[in-house]
């Protein structure tokens, strides 16, 4: 008796451990549930063209191309517009009647947009508490191992091009739930497969590996973004990867990151012996990779204690972008924006002897050889030959010198030439000043009071107004102009 009593003990001892460890296992595993968004149900507004549509009429207006097939229960309208592609399927006790138009009973007033069918390896037709999670990578937003997935509506699902087999631990099409070892053929190229084998790994177990169907991208929110294993494009934000030493838990450091409830984390098993800690944002700020510093930091003093090792460098996004300009490209454009101001103040303020001097010209007009002459011009110039060491009253006072020109002159006469010759012996043997004799008036004094007739120092002031009144009527300055060679 007292054996058997012994036994029953060890028994329900037994049945004890075996109840607490799988309610342990349990708590292990990661289970969602995921629920199937699409709905083709024509009475659906999000398939009419207009949501909103309070209209009140007797027609039925189909799209005109449908890739998904239009289940019907019932329908009234006194005219029908059926699609120009699409398959329709009448559900039982399903009909389309035609009335007249001064039917009084119920009738439908729609206009469809086109059905589609859509893809079950699209992270956006499933919803989930981790859907709205921008650290979760996509392909965790599909359906995992541990899952539980339901398809509200079973026949305006409409899934399409899947393939593969497909492991879960649970389906619910409807008000029917399928939780032990069945399988749903969804079309005759794929299956969804319901098994108990759930992951009880503490080290947590990789989502699936099957292919992905993204979206298209959108425009980063920062100056390099980032690509953390798992999701379908480049994110704002930072990560990191580590391999799991022995004894790891990670749920351990799923409880550490909740500290950093401000921020958006993940911390998942993504590869054989690879575990990746992501820190994400809704509205990239940049706090995301603050916080990813400071729990890096610990990932690094405490490394035995997480029971990590193999810890990688922890990589992270650039700056937060405006629009679509980035700090740096404003930056950027602020600095040639003030140096075209200055450069217009220049232009407008400064010295622009330096611009008229330019002779614009085709550059296919050059020739390949040039000489130059001068020459006179009629017109008036300001094109600035004239610097400041040149002297208008110096034009004057030596007129018959300035316009000495070897390609215009004619030939000198005898007096002419000895003139010429007694000119430069006197200056080869006076002793040249400093200052520029064109404006040293005793000189000129002394060499000119024959030839002139005048005292120059006596009539000084008349000079002066000889200046004044001949500016404007200078004449024509020196050009330099380009000739072709022959």
């Amino acid at each position: 008796m007292r054996e058997l009593l012994e036994m029953d003990l060890h028994l329900k001892f037994h049945v004890l451990c075996s109840y607490f460890s799988v309610l342990i296992l349990e708590c292990l595993s990661e289970e969602h549930v995921k629920i199937w968004k699409p709905n083709n149900d024509i009475l659906n507004r999000e398939n009419w063209v207009d949501p909103n549509s309070n209209e009140k009429c007797k027609k039925v207006e189909f799209g005109e191309t449908n890739t998904a097939s239009i289940y019907i229960k019932e329908l009234t309208a006194s005219e029908f517009l059926l699609p120009l592609d699409g398959n329709l399927i009448f559900l039982d006790d399903g009909d389309m009647k035609v009335v007249d138009e001064d039917f009084k009973g119920n009738t439908n007033c729609l206009k469809l947009k086109g059905l589609t069918s859509h893809l079950y390896s699209d992270p956006r037709n499933w919803e989930s508490d981790v859907a709205d999670n921008p650290a979760v990578p996509d392909r965790e937003k599909l359906p995992c191992r541990d899952d539980l997935i339901k398809f509200p509506n079973e026949i305006y699902s409409s899934i399409g091009d899947m393939v593969g087999l497909h492991i879960v631990s649970a389906i619910a099409m409807g008000n029917v739930t399928h939780d032990f070892n069945t399988a749903v053929d969804v079309n005759p190229s794929a299956r969804l497969v319901v098994s108990k084998r759930k992951c009880f790994d503490p080290e947590g177990c990789v989502c699936n590996d099957a292919s992905m169907d993204c979206p298209p991208a959108k425009e980063p929110e920062c100056l390099a973004p980032i690509h953390p294993k798992g999701f379908c494009h480049s994110i704002c934000g930072a990560y990191t990867t580590f391999k799991p030493a022995p004894g790891f838990s990670l749920k351990k450091v799923r409880d550490a990151l909740e500290e950093y409830s401000d921020v958006y984390t993940h911390v998942s098993k993504v590869d054989d012996d690879v575990i990746q800690v992501v820190f994400a944002e809704k509205g990239y700020s940049g706090d995301s990779v603050l916080y990813a510093d400071k729990f890096y930091e610990k990932l690094q003093e405490k490394h035995e204690d997480f029971k990590i090792m193999e810890l990688k460098s922890l990589k992270k996004s650039g700056s937060q972008t405006t629009g679509n300009a980035s700090v740096v490209s404003e930056l950027i454009l602020s600095l040639l924006f003030v140096l075209g101001l200055f450069g217009l103040i220049f232009c407008v303020y400064g010295d622009r002897r330096w611009l008229t001097n330019f002779r614009f010209r085709n550059p296919s007009t050059f020739p390949l050889t040039s000489t130059y002459r001068a020459r006179f011009s009629s017109r008036d110039d300001e094109s600035g030959l004239i610097f400041d060491t040149q002297s208008i009253a110096g034009s004057v006072l030596n007129l018959r010198q300035s316009f000495d020109n070897p390609m215009f002159s004619e030939d000198k006469t005898d007096d002419q030439k000895k003139t010429d010759t007694c000119e430069a012996s006197n200056s080869e043997e006076k002793p040249i000043e400093k200052n520029d004799p064109l404006f040293n008036l005793k000189r000129l004094n002394e060499e000119l009071k024959d030839e002139i007739g005048s005292d120059i120092m006596q009539d000084l002031p008349q000079a002066i107004n000889l200046k004044t009144s001949l500016v404007n009527d200078i004449p024509p300055l020196i050009e330099v102009e380009e000739i072709d060679g022959e």
